[in-house]
């Protein structure tokens, strides 16, 4: 007798989990928790601007306000919270590519780790990268190269 009643409430049990789980999922409680990505679609700014190099962030998702500014190594976002990089902010990485960036400009990659994020958007030692132009005339100009967005994971 104690055996089929033991398994019926543990399958009452299970039940209830998947369920509340399932209410979990859909309502983006455990979804929303488990992305933790912000990606902009505009990056602009140059390195020989007045110290420390200065960065406008646009398009940007998660809990930034959809815009910020990068300068040394923090990004002070729109509605006032921020994101701490491990190095100054978008230090471009490898040899430049020639690529679909236009005349008298190289295609570089940035990379990057996050240090600290208050956003809650972002998790720490995640990933930051991008593909960025630079124009080879002083000031430098940056952009996003074609096809790329910036990513903080």
């Amino acid at each position: 007798m104690r055996g089929p009643r033991l398994r019926r409430a543990s399958a009452a049990a299970g039940a209830l989990l998947v369920a509340t789980m399932a209410g979990a999922f859909l309502s983006g409680g455990m979804a929303s928790a488990a992305a933790k990505v912000v990606t902009c679609t505009s990056l602009t700014g140059n390195l020989n601007s007045t110290p420390p190099a200065t960065f406008t962030l646009g398009g940007c998702t998660g809990n930034t306000g959809g815009s910020g500014t990068a300068q040394g190594n923090s990004i002070t976002w729109k509605n006032g919270l921020s994101t701490f990089l491990t190095s100054a902010a978008f230090t471009p990485a490898g040899k430049p590519r020639e690529a679909n960036c236009g005349p008298l400009s190289d295609r570089y990659a940035i990379a990057d780790s996050v240090g600290r994020d208050t956003t809650g958007s972002i998790r720490a030692r995640g990933k930051v990268s991008a593909q960025v132009c630079i124009l080879n005339e002083s000031p430098d100009p940056w952009s996003l190269a074609p096809g790329s967005v910036l990513t903080l994971r």
